[in-house]
């Protein structure tokens, strides 16, 4: 006689969910070295925690035209019978690209169902910084009225030991060379040049750039972009060479007397204001800047005398920006509609949306794109005084249309009214809103 047994259909075994996966600041990248940067991810499974095949949870950082970054994410705990926490680090490299990088968090059960969240976006901030080596310039003996005498330690390696393209920003900033025993003699800093090759025969350092005392001379031909050092990249030599020598004393001349020479990299001139004829080039950043430092005043002032945070200012300005519903009528998707309107009707730029829906700049970028292409001209807005704030769109866990149903529905419209006022099918929307509510309880 044969036991009784069942066989569990694959039909019966769900897919895991990865619901949550924690927000991870602005990173600064460390000077030729790595940054570990660790993140939590919550993985839920509705055959069972157990289910969860803990060995399979990865992460990975992307970024177009980047190499991509790889790191395994430990188990820490079951949340419940269903959830479990884990912990997730990848190293970044000072290398690696300043801009924002995606997090896609990858996961499988023990039957092999797998799932991936590609939702969360990360800054990494941009390091501009070099290292030179070595740190001493030697031109020997050098005979008075004497030509081309190049130096006898060459070169200076420079060494970029940041993420940023530094590519004409290094300037050397030359002195005098004075006398040791005479310093009212000098040699002069314009006798002197550089350049990124040398030949013992053409000597081309010879005919670079001319260098002048106590200033900033730009380094011609000079590339420096970032790379990673132990394969020989991101790293360039400088050349020297004194050009012509005559009517000084025969004595040893060094940088003693005025300091020493500097390489640097040359900052970046900040925005400016251009006036030609009276007209005010690029207006609309005028006018952001004008507006922020109203804000700025006015924010001091309401601190003070309603003692306000910052953190309670600005979630009061942020709730007054509100959005007609009206606009998710249009024959667009959701996230279409909403950069169509901030970007036409509100005349937001495409971060200042990015920032207000935290999204990525490319998904606005392409959402508005695919708007136009469906609709020429703003939107038109058919009952402006029934509207919704724009801050209920923050919440990068739920689309934009769970948002709008989910608000609508909390604040008393039946499901008919919503349906009514987006012109979409009332069973649709239903379901919407109970897929957000399930959302939002795993996210509680």
């Amino acid at each position: 006689m044969f036991g009784e047994f069942k066989v569990k259909s694959a039909a019966e075994n769900y897919p895991p969910q990865i619901v949550y996966v924690s927000p991870i600041p602005a990173q600064n990248p460390i000077e030729a070295g790595y940054k570990n940067i660790t993140f939590y991810t919550t993985v839920y499974d509705a055959n069972g925690a157990p289910d969860i095949n803990s060995s399979t949870i990865t992460a990975e950082f992307q970024k177009p035209y980047q190499t991509a970054r790889y790191g395994p994410c430990l188990y820490i705990d079951d949340i419940d019978a269903y959830s479990a926490n884990y912990s997730c680090s990848i190293e970044m490299w000072y290398f690696d690209s300043a801009g924002n990088w995606n997090v896609t968090v990858s996961a499988k059960d023990l039957n092999d169902a797998s799932a991936t969240n590609s939702s969360t976006y990360f800054q990494y901030n941009q390091l501009q910084a070099i290292s030179i080596s070595p740190d001493l310039i030697n031109f020997g003996y050098v005979l008075i009225n004497s030509t081309n005498k190049t130096a006898v330690n060459d070169p200076t390696i420079i060494s970029n030991t940041g993420n940023a393209n530094l590519t004409g920003k290094i300037a050397l900033n030359a002195l005098n060379l004075h006398g040791n025993y005479d310093s009212s003699r000098f040699i002069s800093a314009d006798v002197i040049s550089v350049d990124i090759n040398t030949s013992p025969t053409t000597k081309p350092e010879c005919s670079g750039t001319i260098l002048s005392n106590s200033t900033d001379i730009t380094i011609n031909k000079l590339l420096l972009e970032p790379g990673n050092l132990s394969e020989g990249k991101a790293q360039e030599p400088v050349y020297y060479c004194i050009k012509s020598i005559s009517n000084i004393s025969a004595q040893t001349y060094s940088t003693d007397y005025l300091g020493s020479w500097t390489i640097k990299v040359l900052s970046v001139l900040p925005f400016a204001v251009r006036r030609k004829k009276g007209r005010i080039k690029n207006k609309r950043q005028l006018r952001k800047n004008v507006l922020e430092d109203a804000f700025k005043i006015i924010g001091k002032e309401l601190e003070s005398k309603y003692h306000l945070s910052s953190a309670e200012l600005q979630a009061v300005i942020s709730a007054e920006k509100t959005i007609p519903v009206s606009v998710f009528s249009a024959n667009l998707g959701a996230l279409e509609a909403l950069a169509k309107y901030l970007k036409e009707n509100a005349s937001m730029s495409y971060h200042e949306i990015a920032e207000a829906l935290k999204r990525d700049d490319r998904t606005i970028w392409a959402s508005y794109n695919h708007a136009n292409k469906k609709m020429r001209g703003k939107i038109k807005i058919k009952n402006p005084e029934m509207s919704i704030p724009l801050n209920i769109f923050s919440r990068k866990k739920f689309t934009i249309l769970e948002s709008v149903v989910f608000f609508l529905r909390n604040n008393g419209m039946r499901y008919s009214e919503i349906a009514g006022h987006l012109s979409r099918n009332q069973k649709n929307i239903r379901a919407v809103c109970l897929r957000a509510g399930k959302k939002r309880k795993l996210l509680a």
